[in-house]
């Protein structure tokens, strides 16, 4: 791969049907032209470029072929449905966790690209690779949290194939209109790009009203392909330099055949002004639109918003965990009110503070007292009370949770489904 040249591909436009009798070009849907991996011309070696497995619901499904031919899951009588690949898509590119608190964003970051990769080490932050999207670019405990860029990624066919809007509902996601002889999204097709300048959504005017937060309009391989565009767009910030390559390569980052020159004409057809997405800003994720994120803020963040929440990402994994963690604050409070109670001591020992001489000095002296008595003593009840209100709450969802996974796999494995299930029986007798 080192010896063979890369030249940038003309991109091919299709022309479609519109319902407005309007013709509409379709354009690929990958933001670069030249292909970082051209010897996956073959089903075998495009069907390499994917995980061992992907997820349709809470079922493992295999992914040796690639993506299934049919998109849609067919109906299954007995056992798990079969494989719906936008599950798989749904699933890599997760970000509702994120974007259940996207208009708070503003408080655990700054709508600005992540720094380079190089800086996010010289400041102490080891690099931790996740797989899910929702922790990519989190910091905090020591710790920068990057999910690796997958393969498919960087190749055109999975863009075209995977990640096209299909128009399904309401989303127009892939649809755009002729205005003014030029045409959006498409380059060499009626025009340059001072045409594209002129080029408007093919949308309704509660889409037009609705732009700033377009992701509530787009199916599941739109949201999919903006939140791909945005994991591209936030390596493109951290690699800056040959060293952020190498380092990413290192890592596992980053696919270790991509070389440096690669690379560079990869993030010049990213950011061209002629590019399908320019200004990227507009087709990326609304969490991309930040970069680096604070872990302890979107802890704080949920917890205010969601108190029954365990956080954005919970320190324990136990109740003894959660004891430890929550309780070091109620110490330190004690620590402070043992200073406060010393130098109220203090003060009530001379002459200024004994006897008569100081009454509003003693009556908080003695309400104080009383606050360090019941202070702790409530903390550590409200803490204990909130831990037993999570465990109840998990226990009742993981019961309900295990009797639909029962139901789901047709399998009995607990005495409580045994129950339901000879109660049903019973049911049915009686009715007959």
């Amino acid at each position: 791969m080192d010896g063979n040249p890369i030249t940038p591909e003309v991109p091919v436009q299709v022309v479609s049907e519109q319902d407005s009798g309007q013709p509409v070009f379709k354009q690929s849907h990958a933001p670069f032209k030249s292909s970082l991996f051209p010897q996956t011309g073959s089903p075998e070696a495009y069907n390499d470029l994917f995980p061992a497995h992907g997820r349709c619901g809470d079922d493992l499904h295999s992914l040796y072929h690639g993506p299934p031919a049919s998109t849609r899951p067919s109906p299954s009588p007995t056992g798990p449905p079969s494989f719906d690949f936008e599950s798989f898509l749904a699933t890599e590119f997760d970000l509702s966790k994120v974007h259940a608190i996207k208009h708070r964003l503003w408080i655990a970051g700054r709508p600005v690209p992540p720094r380079s990769l190089q800086t996010q080490i010289t400041q102490g932050r080891e690099v931790v690779v996740s797989e899910k999207m929702e922790l990519h670019l989190v910091w905090g405990r020591g710790k920068v949290y990057l999910k690796p860029l997958a393969k498919f990624l960087l190749c055109k066919k999975f863009w075209d194939d995977e990640l096209g809007c299909r128009g399904e509902g309401n989303c127009q996601g892939g649809q755009r209109k002729r205005v003014g002889g030029g045409w959006e999204g498409t380059e060499g097709a009626g025009g340059g790009h001072s045409d594209r300048d002129k080029m408007m959504l093919l949308n309704t005017e509660q889409e037009v009203a609705s732009k700033k937060d377009s992701s509530e309009l787009l199916c599941k391989r739109c949201e999919a392909r903006q939140a791909a565009l945005g994991l591209l767009f936030s390596y493109i910030a951290l690699i800056q330099r040959e060293s952020d390559l190498e380092t990413a390569q290192e890592k596992g980052l980053v696919p270790r055949e991509i070389r440096w020159p690669q690379w560079r004409l990869f993030v010049h057809e990213f950011l061209s002004p002629t590019s399908r997405y320019h200004p990227v800003h507009h087709d990326i994720a609304i969490r991309f639109i930040y970069g680096e994120l604070r872990l302890h803020r979107l802890d704080m963040i949920y917890l205010v918003s969601k108190p029954l929440s365990l956080g954005f990402m919970p320190l324990w994994t136990s109740s003894g965990d959660f004891v430890v963690n929550n309780s070091s604050w109620i110490i330190g409070g004690t620590a402070w009110i043992v200073v406060v109670l010393s130098a109220m001591q203090v003060a009530l020992g001379t002459d200024m503070g004994s006897g008569d001489q100081n009454p509003p000095l003693q009556r908080a002296s003695y309400g104080f007292a009383i606050f360090s008595m019941l202070g702790p003593i409530a903390s550590f009840a409200l803490l204990f009370v909130y831990l037993v209100v999570i465990l109840v709450c998990n226990l009742v969802r993981t019961r309900d949770y295990e009797r639909k996974r029962s139901d789901k796999l047709g399998r009995v494995w607990s005495d409580l489904h045994q129950s339901k299930e000879k109660s049903s029986r019973r049911g049915k007798v009686s009715a007959v």
